[in-house]
């Protein structure tokens, strides 16, 4: 009869954090996934490698069964909420699909809980586009004997028999991506939990709209929740909170917290363990109580107050409760986790918590948490799924070290979880990672570390089917790794390279005459020997003008076009020195090649800085705009994405600093015979006059829930 759920009802346990020991390591994972038609090994010694499946080993997947129990309902009753439950209830019954309209606080997941029958499939939509939600229900559905991500229409293909119920929490979009959703399963029902502000598809769903608890209501939830009756100051404050708040529940959720807390002082002053004072124990006026974090927090235990600075420091996103011994230094951190959710400071978000509503400070960042969780996700008793479920708060880890600085601790952290979240195929937090440790590395000036993100990025890219924007970023890690002499890194790019060439039916030339090869190709053609300050500085002239030659692809949008969620990051305009005994070129030189190699990529890899958790991938483009952004868009027009807090957005370009050449001694011109030749002079390059993709704006392990505060 309570709008609270029990705790610990819809999470596994959480894998404890295993010890340190001499065989942990922090090296990335290692692995291989069928991506559509292509296999990549993941994080191999000279970065990802992609090669056209063989047929033998193209997957093939098997429905799994699940059970069927006849779609009965839990029985679990809601405070005036059983209408809303039964007719829920009876359009999925029915084959429907059903959005669940209400704000922030209005109880939607709890009925998410009730309505849906128990073998439904339920995904969370934090942060996730279309795209990653068709991929994550792929994989509740079926088997395959190695990581699979299926091409758009092979996607499509795979879940048009399904007949399931799908629950989806949280869900960020609607309109033409939430049309692109449902046509790609049309045989499921599915309960959406949105909030009023997001567009109605046009596709037939009917809409349930959740309003306000009654007066009666409110006052009944805050009085259970509390444990006792109401005295009459008590009861007028809560009058005033409800005509305040319009009856959310989870307002009362709050007030509640705040009444334990307020009795608990009493008892104190009653038992003379605290000085009696004028007012003791006032009642919060109605102000406090519409922003209640500082107030609760103030009557919460030493152990979950802990917690809550550190979710704070992270931007709002809780580390799941085996970490954070290892974080903060805290006791019992599972007990005072259900602490903030008993007090409606946290609510569930996928298998990780976060806090209800914006932080009540800045986030900072916690010292050391890149150094734990890249020795976590290296540890080899720690699987790829769980990395992906703890996705969001190791994004909070190098968005907040990124911000204070920590350059060399984000590039470590985005080297370790980067290969994790592409094997889980999580590839909104694949892409999120390559880019936070892009712009570190660019920052630290780490032009190696640089280099292979930019070459991880194209991979991704490719497998995304944006060949144009793949080959954009593998030119800027081949024009680095070219100039820091590294062979085998140079040749396994051009031999991604290749892909992405013939994947836009323009293959790269087995030899070109000499006439035509770049000062680029030149360079790279001898990785043997140590690149001079002369050559350098022709590798940059040459990559400059591929930068302008490919303006089409220069200027590409995102990968994974959804809405973002990152601020912007901005690389440094201050070189570091780079030692020259270990074959590195010199400071300047070292910053030009950086800066330059990356400018011809600089918009698209900015563009498609999204960090945008929907990753929509392959999985979800239609047929005409899978060969168009990344495989994430529908062909139709979308809304812009407007900018959150923390991640770079598709619509704000990194930028890159000004390099100047160092100068050069000129020479006066000499006169040399010419031969005469016949044979034509060779033509330049064909530019693409094709526009670049429309960006589509579309977007974890915790042993703890509490629905009634979504």
């Amino acid at each position: 009869m309570n709008n609270l759920p029990a705790i610990r009802g819809n999470h596994a346990p959480v894998p404890a954090v295993p010890e340190p020991t001499a065989e942990s390591t922090d090296r990335g994972r290692t692995g291989e996934v069928v991506a559509g038609r292509l296999l990549l090994a993941v994080n191999a010694p000279h970065g990802t490698t992609a090669q056209p499946i063989p047929a033998e080993r193209e997957p093939q997947p098997r429905p799994l069964e699940r059970p069927d129990d006849g779609r009965r309902s839990s029985g679990a009753t809601l405070l005036e909420r059983e209408e809303v439950c039964a007719r829920a209830r009876e359009l999925l019954q029915q084959g429907r699909s059903v959005r669940l309209v209400g704000p922030h606080g209005s109880g939607r997941s709890a009925v998410l809980g009730v309505a849906a029958a128990p073998d439904a499939v339920r995904l969370s939509g934090h942060r996730r586009g279309p795209g990653e939600l068709l991929q994550e229900l792929f994989a509740a559905t079926h088997r395959t004997d190695s990581p699979y991500r299926p091409d758009p229409a092979r996607l499509r293909e795979l879940l048009r028999p399904l007949r399931l119920q799908v629950v989806v929490d949280d869900l960020e979009f609607g309109g033409d991506q939430l049309d692109e959703l449902l046509a790609a399963a049309p045989g499921c029902a599915f309960l959406l939990a949105v909030t009023p502000d997001l567009p109605a598809p046009s596709a037939e769903v009917v809409e349930l709209r959740l309003e306000g608890l009654s007066r009666a209501g409110s006052l009944a939830l805050v009085s259970r929740l509390a444990g006792r009756s109401l005295d009459e100051s008590e009861r007028a404050w809560a009058v005033d909170l409800w005509f305040e708040s319009e009856g959310l529940p989870l307002r009362f959720v709050q007030a509640a917290a705040l009444l334990r807390h307020r009795e608990l002082a009493i008892d104190a002053l009653a038992n003379g363990l605290a000085e009696p004072d004028e007012d003791p124990v006032p009642l919060p006026s109605v102000a406090e109580s519409a922003a209640p974090a500082e107030r609760i927090a103030r009557g919460l235990t030493e152990p979950a107050r802990t917690v809550l600075g550190a979710a704070v420091a992270l931007g709002g996103e809780c580390p799941a409760p085996p970490h954070l011994p290892a974080l903060i230094d805290v006791g019992h951190a599972e007990a005072a986790l259900e602490e903030l959710v008993e007090a409606g400071l946290a609510v569930p978000a996928g298998a990780h918590h976060r806090l209800v509503g914006p932080p009540v400070a800045p986030a900072v960042g916690i010292p050391g948490a890149a150094e734990h969780f890249a020795w976590w996700t290296g540890h080899g008793s720690v699987t790829e799924r769980q990395i992906a479920d703890e996705a969001e708060v190791l994004l909070a880890v190098l968005r907040t070290d990124q911000e204070a600085g920590r350059h060399t601790d984000v590039v470590r952290l985005a080297k370790a979880a980067a290969p994790s979240f592409a094997l889980a195929l999580h590839w909104g937090a694949w892409e999120r990672a390559l880019r936070f440790g892009l712009e570190s590395a660019r920052e630290a000036q780490l032009v190696a570390e640089e280099a292979a993100f930019h070459h991880e990025l194209g991979v991704l890219l490719l497998a995304c089917g944006n060949g144009d924007r793949a080959r954009a970023e593998l030119e800027a890690s081949i024009a680095l790794r070219a100039a820091l002499g590294d062979a085998r890194g140079t040749a396994n790019g051009r031999a991604v390279l290749a892909l992405a060439a013939a994947s836009q039916a323009a293959p790269v030339p087995a030899a070109l005459p000499a006439a035509s090869r770049s000062p680029l190709r030149l360079l790279a053609r001898r990785p043997t020997e140590k690149a001079t300050r002369r050559q350098i500085t022709t590798a940059v002239a040459g990559v400059a003008l591929m930068g302008a030659l490919g303006g089409a692809v220069a200027f590409g949008v995102s990968a994974f076009g959804s809405p973002a969620h990152d601020g912007d990051v901005n690389p440094s305009s201050t070189p570091s020195s780079v030692s020259d005994d270990t074959g590195t070129p010199p400071a300047d030189a070292s910053a030009s090649v950086s800066a330059t190699a990356t400018a011809s990529a600089s918009a698209s890899a900015s563009g498609s800085a999204s960090a945008s958790p929907s990753a929509s991938g392959p999985a979800t483009a239609s047929s005409a705009g899978a060969a168009g952004g990344a495989g994430t868009g529908s062909s139709t027009s979308a809304p812009a994405s407007t900018p959150t807090a923390g991640f770079p957005s598709a619509t704000q370009p990194v930028t890159s600093r000004p390099v100047t050449p160092p100068p050069t001694k000129s020479k006066p011109p000499t006169s040399s015979p010419t031969k005469s030749s016949s044979s034509p002079a060779p033509s330049a390059p064909a530019t693409s006059s094709s526009p670049p993709p429309s960006p589509d704006p579309s977007q974890t392990s915790g042993s703890v829930t509490a629905s009634s505060s979504q």
